[in-house]
């Protein structure tokens, strides 16, 4: 780029070639592009930032939902890190894609075919994982408040749902992300050994996050078998007396 003086065109001007300048430009057309999106009451929004800060963000999320006991944050942020948890589309050009519209196969087309399948493959994980994620809180949380109920407890739903949150997840409901993550790296194995170890950390993450978790919710149930030995207890005292 040349800069334009009194004279006419000048020197060489490398600062519209900097990194710094575009993904600035970036980050204002999704300002503007989201803005447009919000006034026509369209839920969807974009993100300039590469897939791997969109997930690494979304990690960061869980876990502080995950130190709130909001479970249901928790859940969603790990559902959209898994969602984010593909490569990017590769670029074509300007020719690939008019070959590909005329049904000419190119190794650059070929390769995104390859990678836009991988990303249809992860959203249909993420999906499941956020259907059964959902009803395995919504059953759990029922549960809870009928065994507060049988109990004779005065406490109000949110302490149920403060206890459940406490509890983290069951068994049931850390294998579906774990049977997720597991087909997940399955879809994935062609695209290297340093993605693959990637998947293999996340899968051992979730195991140990499991352990963690059964161990949590053994505790829990054990407080509940000791609360309803207590009020029977109670409720059999005056009967002895007597």
């Amino acid at each position: 780029t040349r800069e334009i003086g009194p004279e006419g065109f000048g020197a060489k001007n490398r600062d519209w070639n900097a990194k710094e300048l575009l993904v600035d430009w970036r980050s204002s057309w999704a300002e503007h592009v989201n803005q447009t999106l919000e006034r026509c009451n369209v839920h969807e929004r974009v993100d300039h930032r590469t897939l791997e800060a969109q997930r690494e963000e979304a990690l960061a999320l869980a876990s502080v939902a995950e130190r709130n006991g909001d479970e249901r944050v928790r859940v969603a942020e790990m559902a959209r890190a898994v969602e984010l948890d593909r490569p990017p589309l590769p670029d074509v050009g300007a020719r690939g894609w008019s070959m590909m519209r005329r049904g000419i196969a190119t190794p650059a087309s070929d390769r995104w075919q390859e990678v836009r399948e991988i990303g249809l493959q992860v959203r249909e994980v993420a999906r499941e994982f956020r259907t059964q994620a959902r009803d395995w809180l919504e059953r759990t949380l029922d549960k809870v408040q009928e065994r507060t109920a049988a109990l004779g407890l005065t406490r109000a739903p949110e302490t149920a749902l403060e206890r459940l949150q406490a509890a983290r997840a069951s068994r049931g409901a850390v294998d579906t992300p774990q049977t997720a993550l597991e087909r997940l790296q399955a879809a994935r194995a062609g695209r290297g050994e340093d993605r693959g170890a990637e998947v293999e950390r996340n899968v051992e993450s979730a195991g140990h996050a499991l352990s963690q978790q059964d161990r949590e919710r053994e505790r829990v149930l054990e407080q509940e078998r000791v609360l309803e030995r207590q009020r029977a207890a109670e409720r059999e005292g005056p009967s002895h007396e007597r």
